[in-house]
């Protein structure tokens, strides 16, 4: 009795992963926007065989262990009988070829470990946990398939003058009595340097201008 499972050609192209960075930004860098530069520690294809798996120079064979069906046959002894099912060849990932000399580099992955540099603009205004997405720079694909896209998330440290609602920015300044009640005007820090604000008469506490 044969179960039948369905397998993916494992030679088709596939699309690499989608990765996932943290960039932490400061109050300023979020409100105004900048440009900076990470670096992420990845897999890449691998320089040596270009993404082949197999020594340069060297070529790929049948495999031996599924003779190039990409898959195995296995037996098991179950309630309903003796059941033999199709799995992939654990020897070739079901590609049905072996090298004759694997990579000295990737030693047949494909791809390496490398720390890559990239420059990220973080958009004016942004907040916490919005993410931009870097087309291409995840993963790398497989059998000729595009890279993967990589996402970077925002985190924003706070300001020890400022706290944000929104698009509004805000700041808390204490007056006097006499200022409240008289008004008055005060001197006011912003993000693009100081402004004198009028106080008006009778203003009250937790009043916004």
């Amino acid at each position: 009795q044969v179960a039948p499972q369905r397998q993916r050609d494992p030679n088709a192209p596939r699309r690499g992963d989608d990765l996932q960075y943290t960039m932490t930004v400061t109050f300023d860098e979020a409100v105004f926007g900048t440009k900076k530069e990470i670096s992420i520690r990845k897999e890449v294809t691998c320089h040596t065989c270009g993404g082949e798996g197999a020594k340069p120079g060297t070529k790929k064979k049948t495999c031996s262990y599924c003779h190039g069906a990409g898959h195995v046959s296995v037996e098991q002894n179950t309630i309903l009988g003796r059941v033999r099912t199709e799995k992939v060849c654990p020897e070739c990932n079901g590609t049905g070829e072996e090298f004759e000399e694997p990579c000295p580099t990737c030693h047949g992955k494909g791809t390496e470990l490398k720390n890559v540099k990239l420059e990220v603009t973080v958009p004016e205004g942004v907040d916490n946990d919005q993410q931009i997405r870097l087309a291409g720079q995840g993963g790398p694909g497989e059998n000729g398939g595009p890279a993967g896209d990589l996402f970077v998330i925002f985190r924003v440290q706070p300001s020890d003058k400022f706290t944000r609602e929104g698009d509004d920015i805000l700041y808390n300044h204490n007056i006097s009595f006499a200022q409240a009640a008289l008004g008055d005007e005060v001197k006011i820090p912003t993000l693009k340097g100081h402004v004198m604000l009028t106080v008006p008469e009778g203003t009250q506490t937790g009043k916004t201008i």
